[in-house]
């Protein structure tokens, strides 16, 4: 089956490098139709309960719980709370990792195996394994998400006064 390709998103001419959202479902449904995209993504669910479908297996996650996605991995979404639910929503281009990678041991054991392709790891990582291993992941997932928005205010704010002092 075919499933259509979300393409990179540009700002001015250049790709955005990442992207950062939440993602707000009100009711039980599909949230994301089945797609794929250049992005590698991460979910971090905040609230509800969701089906995911990644590449042909379909997984579930709820609040507290990670998702990893790789690039042109197909996946859709769906919320299965009578009341929906929310999830950080943080993409970024593959080239983020790999121009950067030097092949340390490091990298080949414990990054690669989870951003190849056809990777045999886990995508869904639950809360409680988050919790027992004391993982940064939530965290850093809410500051990556809280960085975000203060950028993109303050982005706003000067792109408002730039438009504002041509008007005078």
């Amino acid at each position: 089956m075919d499933y259509p390709e979300e393409r990179k998103q540009y700002i001015d001419g250049i790709a955005c490098q990442y992207l950062c959202h939440i993602e707000k479902s009100e009711k039980p449904g599909n949230v994301f139709s089945a797609h794929f995209h250049y992005y590698i993504e991460m979910l971090y669910a905040l609230s509800g309960h969701f089906r995911i479908y990644l590449n042909g297996i379909y997984h579930e996650f709820a609040a507290g719980d990670f998702v990893l996605i790789n690039s042109r991995e197909v996946h859709q979404i769906d919320a299965l709370s009578s009341a929906g639910g929310s999830y950080i929503v943080v993409r970024f281009l593959p080239e983020l990792i790999y121009d950067g990678m030097t092949q340390s041991h490091f990298e080949l054991k414990y990054l690669l195996p989870f951003i190849t392709e056809n990777s045999i790891y886990e995508k869904v990582i639950s809360s409680s394994i988050l919790n027992a291993k004391h993982s940064a992941i939530p965290g850093l997932m809410n500051e990556i998400i809280r960085e975000y928005f203060s950028l993109a205010a303050a982005l706003l704010a000067c792109k408002w006064r730039r438009t504002a002092s041509r008007r005078f």
